[in-house]
């Protein structure tokens, strides 16, 4: 079992891309929180571990492509960073949500599909041979 510490709207600030319930952190169920993380933060035990948890995090990956297919220096590859959704497809990060999971409906999800920009662009990696 593990404790989700969740933001709230009274935690919100005004940094953007944040929701109430993104996960901040991930505490095993023997954690005891403090009387101001109880007043400020949602607190919720499932239970799934702290490992299995943490293991549904997006895969990032940086994706590189070269101009042309000679021999190149480093810094001609263009760069994208990218994050990998549940079925293995490849998106472009368009936007960095401030936390990658979220409790939705009694479940720990990602959070980088729900910011429109990043379910735009596929980025399909080349075959190799």
């Amino acid at each position: 079992m593990a404790q989700l510490l969740l933001i709230t709207e009274r935690t919100m600030g005004g940094t953007g891309n944040q929701q109430p319930g993104d996960i901040v952190a991930v505490f095993p169920d023997s954690h005891v929180f403090s009387d101001l993380e109880r007043q400020l933060f949602d607190i919720v035990t499932v239970a799934e571990s702290k490992a299995s948890i943490e293991a549904l995090r997006p895969a990032i990956k940086t994706m590189v492509r070269a101009p042309s297919v000679d021999w190149v220096e480093e810094h001609s590859l263009e760069r994208k960073e990218a994050w990998v959704d549940k079925d293995g497809t490849v998106f472009e990060i368009k936007e960095q949500p401030r936390y990658p999971l979220a409790y939705k409906d009694g479940k720990v999800v990602e959070t980088y599909s729900r910011l429109t920009a990043n379910k735009a662009e596929i980025l399909k990696a080349a075959e190799r041979a």
